[in-house]
């Protein structure tokens, strides 16, 4: 059965935050192709979006949802990645291949988004009053530039390393830890009866960066509801509402 989506991180989040009667506006790029059928989504969701143009966006290709995507382009086929500033009280940015977006915000959430190599939040110069960093541990690891540890000292290197206030370190089916100054939290993934797996750490981040960078509650109780929230993704390919958290 083949399936396409026009969905990249961003836009997926954009989704996920809009169902739980977040506002929301979207910052991204396209090219060409692309174009008209974003503006198209924008109005079919009532998103506001706006677009920087590139030569060409990547597409992921996967033969099933737990496959390892091909991308085209690669990323060593792109050319220098955009740079465009964001201004905004709060913000979720993720990693991209085609662009290094510099974000100026009070309270930001970080996903970097990549298994090749994750960038830094504030290498590119983006800045933020409260920081919370959202990564598998592929990308943990990569960041902090060290050998394979414990989840949970890894997820303390990861908020070091990124002068982060909240450090999230997911795992799969282990879970996830919450590492804060000081304190480590772990809590537990939930079963669910199907998994499509492809952009559940979208969900995942959509969902935090609204509980905690938006209606302020604790690092913890974020993480409970993203999980929840995922939960309901991927077994039905739906966006969690409020009712689901």
């Amino acid at each position: 059965v083949s399936h396409r989506e026009l969905f990249g991180s961003g836009g997926r989040a954009a989704w996920a935050a809009k169902q739980l009667g977040c506002p929301v506006g979207l910052r991204t790029c396209v090219d060409h192709e692309t174009e008209p059928d974003a503006s198209q989504w924008a109005a079919d969701t009532e998103i506001h979006i706006e677009t920087e143009r590139v030569p060409r966006v990547p597409a992921f290709q996967y033969r099933h949802p737990l496959s390892r995507p091909f991308i085209e382009p690669g990323p060593s086929d792109l050319v220098t990645p955009a740079s465009f500033e964001v201004i905004v009280p709060v913000a979720l940015r993720f990693g991209m291949l085609e662009a290094s977006p510099v974000v100026q915000g009070e309270t930001v959430v970080y996903d970097p988004q990549s298994a090749f190599v994750p960038e830094h939040f504030h290498a590119n110069g983006s800045t933020a009053t409260r920081l919370a960093v959202l990564a598998n541990d592929y990308e943990a690891l990569a960041l902090v530039g060290g050998e394979r540890m414990g989840f949970e000292a890894l997820a303390h290197a990861l908020r070091v390393r990124e002068n982060a206030e909240v450090a999230v370190l997911k795992a799969g089916a282990f879970g996830s830890w919450i590492a804060t100054d000081g304190d480590c939290a772990h809590v537990p993934c939930r079963v669910t009866e199907r998994v499509w797996s492809l952009g559940s750490g979208d969900v995942f981040a959509a969902v935090f960066a609204v509980r905690w960078a938006v209606e302020g509650v604790v690092p913890q109780l974020a993480v409970e509801d993203a999980i929840r929230g995922v939960a309901q993704y991927v077994d039905t390919r739906s966006a969690p509402t409020r009712e689901d958290l």
